[in-house]
């Protein structure tokens, strides 16, 4: 039974369920496919449904009442389990005090004294930011649970892994990846997803400082979804940027800031964002990393070097949490002209130092570790939590031969 919020995208829906079928070698059964209104009476599976209530077939015939039925065992399972369904990815973090393991618990202090239990069964997972304490007790019980354990440092870059003899590390997706990504429609579909969710989120960034979303947003978001070519899509995004950080730099005052420059960042706002969007790059590729996925081949941006496409790919919906950032530590007056270091001092760029280093990585961390809500959805996660589920939904977007589907924020 597939539910559709309207008659228009009926459809095209409807193909992509043909599609993702045909993946399994399946099909749908034209004898058995029926169409319904939401006021029709529904036969389904031994159950009639009228006006949102249920009842057996058997209890139809014999009584004019409708009880809703109610099976609380019963639980749907989707075809590709999420691996964050199945277990967490903990970040250990400068925000934690201590981290020990007790009985069946990870136990995490903070420096406020406030403890967190969560229970080994439930991670799947643990990432090491920076050099943080952990007692060796923690490690031996990640081999015996057979838990990995990556270490990164500050900027996101991975100093390496710890992996069990028997993990369930890699998932060999990459060779279906390396398949798709060759075809170039297949890769201008994804490209215009990000880049419609990229515009969208920066649009709902500067709804929060001009309470209203700028009128270019729904404009540009339209361009986006009719481009036709890989070329024609990173002009609608190059114009999308402009006129975004034309607003943006109406709200950095007492900085200075022009426009996007970033090779090198003529002033602080820029050095901000370039650091940023570093430390962000790099929290993703170690996101997909650990699935699996071969981060130098992307679908927008072009691999070179030891440049991971894929991440700069992954990271364009996410790059309004870097200015969500920039923005508070200039709007909180966290954050002062003389925490950077100029060219002319010296420096080979304008860039964060000492204090100023460490109240952005704070800053940063904190954010990552807050929760968000999703256009349509009720549920909040973590922007780490995320990272986690977005490399999960890229592996079943590619397993099932669809198109990846980012997050709107609201």
């Amino acid at each position: 039974m597939v539910l559709f919020k309207s008659e228009a995208n009926r459809e095209t829906s409807l193909q992509l369920i043909e599609r993702v079928l045909k993946q399994l070698g399946l099909q749908l059964e034209p004898q058995k496919t029926q169409h319904f209104r939401p006021q029709d009476e529904i036969t389904f599976l031994g159950y009639q449904l009228i006006q949102g209530e249920a009842r057996s077939h058997k209890e139809a015939k014999g009584s004019d009442v409708l009880e809703p039925s109610s099976n609380p065992d019963h639980t749907w399972q989707p075809l590709v389990q999420p691996d964050w369904e199945i277990g967490q990815v903990i970040y250990i973090t400068s925000q934690m005090k201590t981290v020990t393991s007790r009985g069946n618990s990870l136990v995490i202090e903070n420096y406020q004294d406030e403890k967190q239990k969560i229970p080994w069964k439930k991670i799947r997972q643990i990432a090491v930011v920076g050099k943080q304490r952990m007692s060796g007790g923690v490690f031996y019980r990640c081999l015996q649970e057979e838990i990995p354990v990556t270490f990164q440092r500050l900027n996101g870059t991975s100093y390496g892994q710890l992996i069990p003899e028997r993990s369930f590390y890699l998932k060999h997706i990459a060779p279906m990846q390396w398949k798709q990504f060759q075809d170039p429609q297949v890769c201008l579909h994804w490209a215009k997803s990000v880049i419609r969710a990229k515009i969208h989120n920066q649009g709902i960034v500067m709804k929060h400082q001009k309470s209203q979303i700028p009128p270019y947003t729904h404009k540009l978001m339209k361009q986006a979804e009719g481009c036709q070519s890989l070329e024609a899509l990173r002009g609608v995004e190059g114009s999308a940027a402009q006129l975004y950080f034309k607003d943006f730099g109406q709200r950095v005052q007492p900085f200075e800031f022009s426009g996007r420059a970033y090779h090198p960042p003529d002033g602080p706002v820029n050095a901000m964002l370039s650091f940023g969007y570093t430390l962000l790059y790099h929290r993703v590729n170690s996101a997909l990393l650990r699935v699996g996925l071969d981060t130098r081949t992307g679908f927008f941006h072009q691999g070179r070097g030891r440049h991971a496409a894929l991440a700069s790919d992954m990271m364009e919906e996410l790059r309004y949490i870097v200015d969500r950032v920039v923005l508070s530590l200039i709007h909180l007056k966290m954050i002062r002209k003389d925490h950077f270091m100029a060219a002319e001092q010296g420096g080979p760029k304008n860039r964060l130092f000492g204090e100023g280093y460490k109240i952005f990585i704070r800053r940063f961390e904190n954010t990552m570790q807050r929760t968000f809500y999703s256009e349509g959805s009720q549920d909040h996660i973590t922007h780490n939590t995320y990272l986690d589920e977005m490399a999960d939904q890229v592996c079943a977007a590619l397993r099932l031969g669809i198109i990846y589907s980012p997050r709107l924020i609201s």
